[in-house]
């Protein structure tokens, strides 16, 4: 038992799954909708956030569970000649046996360079230490790294291989490295005193021939299948002699060994078959030994002990906006989010330290920025990718990916839970709500994002529901909407927004004409609507019927209701155009469309940021009817209703106290933001409680 704060509020947004709030990124205030959130896979959820103001941002990220069953993270590398490759194209390829890679972000940086100096194709090469299952693929002082140990838990921080050896017999030198070299972005060389590494997973030579006469290198073959695997001693026997060029042609299934300084005389005293061993022995920035099974690289770290850092001058484009990606871990390593934010585009992007704002406020202790721009993706399995990347042509090949992975019966289509689409609805009084129902087989795995012969049912108080179209009607207040399935069951709260309409005039002398393909069109008055009568000309090539009464909107509307009845009109041949203060052309919006009579709502929020106060006054503009009858037919569509919606406030401050048992199993917890939250391990600060019909937001202190 522990005593709770109750604050009793309505939300009135129309975009997200909870009510509005403000989010601080750097020095700049948005306003925060969640607008998406719901599950994926097993343990992992899928946020999308949009931020409005004067830094309009959209903003996808994945939380995955690592402590959930089956669940693994993965990184790969590009597949390609190139070493290029798109994510959701990784993602696909290490799916099977098992196992599926249920979401993914682009990873590292990498070089731009794509040919050796005799111009054959030279595969691309990350910036910053990768590791792959166990496997070294190369090395740099550099950056920093998302890693996952052997034992599962990751971490952020930048991995130390100065203290591991080189030994052959009496002989030893320290290891430098692997794959180190000065084309890339991250302008590393091969370190003095040390032997470096040299594999086929880079290049074909060594390419250090800026160091020619003063080191030597020779070819080796690995021992056994440990091919400078972490945790792992590596054994190499020796091939060929030494050479002093710095661009010694790597063999094929093997490597080069490369030094400088103390590394030259370990090298010149190898002779054929000589066998040398190599013992990794890797450290984290504090010295804390550890054996990573994947890391991937990135730079600059945004976020650290739950606070967003001073990244911004970091690196040249760091202050800027532009679209990026980044990796976080929360305080207790239990949880890893994998984000974007769009940029370039309605979305603006964020800088690194924004980045760091938003990871953050997604439970981020530690997080890191990886490559941004062109490069940053967010893929999932059931849905491919969720963000708008910014190339005109989309998703851009990359060298490399991080994945969170499920294990289980993939395989498995038999449904065994079923899931609303998001866990929350907002709409408003009269409006007719079609929820998507997602299916998950035994694993946890989604396996089909819009289910079918689901049954819809609600407290009469809610509204209405028809079970042919799987629709609510909502007409009274806010309840539950359960879905049933083959037994199976689900729920969820919709939240009603209580709204006021303003009719437009429905005189007809008020609204005139314009017509495409349409020999005749004639507007009346019948018992209070507007009735627009119509003959089709002699051809039908795309005709149309605008109506027009153009006028200025009162106030700040929030959509806009209207009533059809026609015989022939089919999906979106309604249409109404809205035009912003601070825009020069109207928006479109069309209607869904059903079979008439209906009432039809059109949400601005589609189109407009309402929170922007330059678009006011909106102005409406006109109506356009797309007949569907054919060559000198007659038809008619008659508007019963035309009206401007209101939202009506709703807030209430009444704050009460409750004592709540924490062992009520009937309880749902959710972080402000809608993540599923253990109620027993709460830290101070605002939730939402669900109990049974109940929905509350709730302060603990």
């Amino acid at each position: 038992m522990r005593k709770i704060f109750t604050l009793i509020a309505i939300a009135a947004s129309l975009q997200g799954i909870a009510a509005s709030k403000t989010i601080t990124l750097g020095n700049v205030e948005l306003t925060l909708d969640t607008i998406y959130h719901a599950k994926i896979g097993p343990g992992m959820t899928r946020t999308q956030l949009h931020l409005s103001g004067s830094q309009p941002i959209d903003v996808h990220y994945i939380t995955i569970d690592r402590n959930s069953k089956g669940i693994s993270f993965r990184a790969t590398r590009g597949s390609s000649a190139n070493g290029l490759e798109k994510t959701s194209a990784m993602g696909k390829r290490i799916t099977g046996n098992g196992k599926i890679a249920i979401a993914g972000i682009n990873g590292d940086f990498f070089d731009v360079t794509s040919t050796y100096p005799d111009g054959s194709t030279r595969p691309r090469m990350t910036t910053y230490t990768t590791i792959i299952d166990g496997e070294i693929h190369r090395t740099s002082p550099q950056g920093h790294q998302f890693v996952v140990d052997a034992s599962g838990n990751p971490c952020i921080t930048l991995l130390d291989f100065t203290t591991g050896t080189v030994n052959c017999g009496d002989q030893s030198a320290s290891f430098g490295g692997v794959n180190i070299e000065s084309i890339n972005y991250s302008g590393d060389s091969a370190p003095d005193n040390a032997i470096t590494l040299y594999t086929g997973k880079g290049w074909k030579s060594t390419s250090q021939s800026q160091y020619e006469g003063n080191c030597a290198e020779i070819a080796a073959v690995p021992l056994n299948d440990n091919f400078l695997n972490t945790g792992s001693i590596c054994q190499f026997r020796i091939k060929g002699t030494a050479e002093t060029s710095g661009n010694m042609t790597i063999p094929e299934n093997g490597c080069v060994l490369f030094g400088r300084g103390a590394g030259k005389t370990f090298i010149e005293s190898l002779a054929e078959g000589d066998i040398v061993t190599i013992n990794p022995q890797i450290r984290d920035q504090d010295g804390k030994s550890l054996i990573p099974m994947l890391s991937v690289g990135g730079n600059p770290p945004v976020v650290s002990k739950g606070i967003a850092l001073e990244s911004d001058g970091t690196r040249p484009d760091a202050v800027d906006l532009h679209p990026r990606t980044g990796v976080g871990i929360s305080k207790d390593g239990s949880k890893v989010i994998f984000m974007t934010v769009d940029g370039r585009g309605v979305s603006v992007g964020v800088t690194t330290r924004q980045l760091g704002d938003l990871l953050v406020h997604a439970g981020a202790e530690e997080g890191l920025n990886f490559d941004g721009g062109g490069s940053s993706t967010c893929w999932t399995a059931p849905f491919g990718v969720i963000n708008k990347c910014s190339d005109a042509s989309g998703e851009r090949t990359v060298a490399n990916s991080l994945f969170a992975v499920a294990e289980g019966n993939i395989e498995d289509n038999e449904i065994a839970e079923i899931r609303f689409e998001g866990w929350r609805y907002n709409v408003m009084q009269g409006e007719t709500l079609t929820p998507t129902i997602y299916g998950y087989n035994a694993a946890g795995i989604l396996i089909n994002t819009n289910l079918n012969g689901v049954t819809l049912s609600c407290p009469e108080s809610l509204g209405t529901t028809d079970n042919a179209k799987r629709e609510l009607t909502a007409s009274g207040t806010s309840g539950i909407l359960t879905a049933e399935y083959n037994g199976l069951k689900a729920q969820v709260l919709v939240d009603i927004i209580p709204v006021d309409f303003k009719e437009i005039s429905s005189e007809a002398s008020a609204w005139s004409i314009t017509k495409t393909q349409v020999k005749t069109a004639v507007i009346s008055n019948n018992n209070n609507a507007l009735v627009l009568d119509y003959q089709m000309g002699p051809s039908v090539s795309n005709p149309s019927i605008t109506l027009r009464n153009a006028q200025t909107i009162e106030g700040k509307p929030i959509g806009m209701r209207i009533g059809i009845a026609s015989k022939t009109l089919k999906d979106t041949q309604i249409s109404v155009a809205i035009k912003a203060a601070n825009e020069s052309t109207p928006k479109t919006f069309e209607t869904e469309g059903r079979d008439t009579p209906f009432s039809e709502i059109i949400k601005f929020t589609d189109k407009f940021d309402l929170t922007d106060e330059a678009i006011y006054p909106l102005t409406f503009s006109f109506i356009s009817v797309k007949p569907a009858e054919k060559k000198t037919e007659t038809g008619q569509v008659t508007f019963s209703s035309m009206d401007f919606i209101y939202s009506k406030s709703s807030a209430v401050d009444e704050i009460s106290t409750d004592n709540i048992d924490n062992n009520n199993v009937t309880e749902e917890w959710y972080s402000i933001t809608g993540l599923r939250m253990n109620s027993a391990n709460l830290t101070p600060g605002v939730y939402i409680r669900r109990k049974g019909s109940s929905t509350s937001k709730i302060l603990i202190k």
